[in-house]
């Protein structure tokens, strides 16, 4: 039987000129609208933002892309990118092309998955936002 010798790597596709630190949602939108621009895409895009331990951000990369409804995502390859990118942070994010950035059911149940992987992993979960045209909401669950 023959196996291989294999090795992870992230590939860098390009560099982008960034200085600010996130301190909270409202600076993740401004990145959005400025960098990734996904509040007017057609379809669903889900990204993830990996930061450092002084909540730069590390890398950014795009997860999903769906339909006008949806964005299927593996969890698993939220993780593996985070790993990768030598982070113990991150963001997941998505837009909703209605332009309503209400969470839906799913999106509560998805962040929910992914709080507990992050847990197991010992990672830091910052937020799930989602961004419509004009506006942006957390599916974080409100802590009491």
């Amino acid at each position: 039987m023959t196996i291989s010798r294999q090795k992870l790597v992230l590939v860098r596709e390009q560099d982008f000129e960034y200085n600010q630190k996130i301190c909270g949602s409202k600076d993740v939108v401004k990145f959005i609208k400025d960098v990734l621009k996904i509040q007017n895409e057609s379809q669903e895009v889900f990204y993830l933002l990996t930061l450092d331990t002084r909540n730069r951000i590390i890398s950014f990369m795009e997860l999903g892309r769906g339909s006008i409804d949806i964005c299927n995502i593996f969890i698993s390859d939220i993780f593996k990118a985070v790993l990768l990118s030598n982070s113990k942070k991150f963001i997941v994010l998505h837009n909703h092309p209605s332009g309503d950035s209400t969470p839906s059911k799913e999106d509560i149940e998805t962040t929910k998955l992914i709080m507990k992987g992050a847990e197991l992993l010992k990672i830091q979960m910052l937020d799930h936002i989602v961004i419509g045209f004009n506006e942006s909401q957390s599916c974080m669950p409100k802590v009491a």
